[in-house]
């Protein structure tokens, strides 16, 4: 009963203090938003690291297939004496 008599009579908490809590409560929000917007720019950046490392890769492996495929053709044609040599290499140096 005493507790409810001595909040009763208690006075509210000044301007300043009032300020100093609104503060400390704003300036602990941004700290936990600027942590987990690196936490983010990190993944950001995991991220875009992946995509251009498989780009790279699919770009590498494409060319390889191509080159392959140029190849082979040029090697069927040389076989089948479709064409001769020197014929072949013209083209495929074209191609």
């Amino acid at each position: 009963m005493d507790m409810i008599l001595e909040n009763a009579n208690a006075s509210p908490p000044s301007l300043a203090t009032t300020n100093h809590l609104f503060f400390d409560s704003v300036r602990g929000w941004q700290d936990k938003f600027f942590h987990i917007a690196v936490l983010q720019g990190k993944q950001v950046g995991i991220g875009l690291a992946l995509m251009i490392g498989f780009g790279v890769g699919e770009a590498v492996l494409s060319i390889t297939r191509w080159l392959g495929l140029i190849i082979f053709v040029g090697k069927v044609w040389v076989e089948n004496e479709t064409l001769s040599w020197a014929w072949s290499q013209m083209i495929l140096l074209r191609c």
